[in-house]
C-alpha cells in the first residue's frame, strides 16, 4: 500500500521518513512513473509597452537566463519547476519595478507583473522627470492641456506618444494612405519604439471600435496597418500607449 503520493524529483536523489514499526517487520519499496508533471508555465507582464523584461532560473551558482522579451505579456510553458527571478529595465521618467522572486511547483503556475509608475507632483499627467527634462522645471502652470511647441498636440500627450513637445516636427499622425488589392487600404503613422498602438474605426466619429489588437512597434519610424475599403464611410483613428 502506497505510504507516500506521488512526488516529482528535483535532483539526482531524494528521500521520505516512515515509522519504524516495532510489532512486526515492514518491507518497502519505491515505484517509479514518468508520467507525473515536473514542469509548469510562467506568465509575465508589465504595464508598459517600453522597457524589457528577463527571467532568470535561481540556482547556487547565481541567476541563470530562461528568456527576456519586450512585448507587454508573455507565457512561458514547460519550465522546470525551480525558482525563477523576473527583472524589468528602467525607462525612462519612469520609476523600474523592483525584482520579483517565486518558485514554481509541479504543475503550477507564476504570475510576475512588472508596475512601471512616474512621479507627477502637478497632477498634469506628465511624469516630472519628463518637465525636468524637456522644460528645465515642473511647473503648476503646465496643465495636461498645454501645447507648448503649439503643433496641436498637447504636452501630456506627446509624453504618451514619445514624441518631443518642444519641437513642432515631432509630432504622432498619419504619414498616409495607399489603395491595396483585394478591397484594401494601406494605413501608416508615425510610431515610437516599442509603444503600443491600436486601429479603431467609426461611422459617426462619436462611437469607435478597435480594428486591431495592440501593435507593438518596432525600431522602425511607421507603421501600417490594412483595413477594409467598404462601401459605407468609415473613420479610422490610431490610438496610443505608453
Amino acid at each position: 500500500s502506497p505510504v507516500t503520493t506521488w512526488q516529482a524529483a528535483a535532483g539526482s536523489s531524494m528521500s521520505s521518513t516512515v515509522t519504524n514499526a516495532t510489532e512486526s517487520s515492514r518491507f518497502f519499496r519505491v515505484a517509479v512513473r514518468n508520467d507525473v508533471a515536473t514542469s509548469g508555465s510562467v506568465n509575465v507582464s508589465k504595464n508598459l509597452g517600453q522597457g524589457t523584461w528577463s527571467l532568470s532560473s535561481l540556482s547556487p551558482a547565481g541567476l541563470v537566463p530562461v528568456q527576456s522579451g519586450v512585448a507587454p505579456a508573455a507565457t512561458l510553458d514547460n519550465l522546470p519547476a525551480a525558482d525563477y527571478v523576473v527583472q524589468f529595465s528602467d525607462v525612462p521618467f519612469y520609476q523600474t519595478p523592483p525584482a520579483q522572486t517565486n518558485t514554481l511547483v509541479a504543475d503550477g503556475t507564476l504570475n510576475f507583473a512588472g508596475n512601471y509608475t512616474f512621479t507627477d507632483a502637478n497632477t498634469n499627467s506628465m511624469a516630472d522627470g519628463f518637465e525636468s527634462f524637456y522644460f528645465g522645471a515642473v511647473s503648476t502652470n503646465r496643465t495636461q492641456f498645454t501645447d507648448t511647441d503649439g503643433d496641436g498636440m498637447p504636452d501630456a500627450a506627446e509624453f504618451i506618444a514619445g514624441t518631443n513637445p518642444t519641437n513642432a516636427a515631432s509630432r504622432f499622425y498619419f504619414t498616409g494612405e495607399t489603395v491595396q488589392g483585394n478591397l484594401l487600404i494601406q494605413l501608416q503613422w508615425t510610431v515610437a519604439t516599442n509603444r503600443l498602438y491600436q486601429v479603431n474605426e467609426s461611422t459617426n466619429l462619436t462611437n469607435w471600435s478597435p480594428l486591431s489588437g495592440w501593435l507593438q512597434a518596432s525600431n522602425g519610424p511607421t507603421m501600417n496597418y490594412n483595413v477594409t475599403n467598404s462601401s459605407t464611410k468609415r473613420f479610422y483613428r490610431v490610438q496610443v500607449l505608453p
